[in-house]
């Protein structure tokens, strides 16, 4: 079977994503109990369904091996969230693939700004934010991890 990329649906895809997200989240070796983690994951449905957010999943056959969603800050802010690809999947511009659908989604919504934070594990998620025109912007919150970078994109 191809690649493809799709819409998570719920309860179909809750443990492949669930699985992949933790993975992610053990890759970056950061406890992220400041942001409710493990809620998030016990909640994913509705976290990531509208209109408080969404995720999408990139499929290899029948494994999920890359995901991306945004959640719902206030009326024009969207914040992208658990942009993540299996080690080897990566290089093949999936990421890119990932964050044009979060763009293309957010704009329909009527979002006018994304905002994410980044972390010095994830220096080519960085390289590839800033390609696509995000700029550098203060804390927009305060969490444990000092060497957290944020990042803006207006819609």
């Amino acid at each position: 079977m191809a690649m493809h990329l799709h819409e998570a649906q719920f309860p179909a895809d809750r443990a492949a994503l669930v699985a992949l997200i933790r993975e992610y989240a053990a890759w970056l070796a950061i406890d992220m109990s400041f942001q409710n983690f493990d809620d998030e994951m016990e909640q994913i449905d509705t976290e990531y369904s509208l209109p408080k957010g969404l995720l999408w999943a990139l499929q290899d056959g029948d494994k999920i091996v890359g995901c991306v969603g945004f959640k719902r800050l206030d009326d024009t802010t969207a914040e992208v969230k658990r942009l993540y690809v299996q080690p080897a999947y990566r290089g093949q511009h999936w990421g890119y693939q990932l964050m044009q659908v979060v763009l293309g989604t957010t704009r329909q919504l009527g979002y006018q700004r994304l905002v994410l934070d980044t972390v010095p594990q994830t220096v080519k998620a960085q390289k590839l934010y800033v390609s696509m025109g995000f700029r550098p912007i203060p804390p927009y919150y305060h969490g444990p991890t000092l060497a957290t970078d944020f990042f803006e994109l207006s819609l």
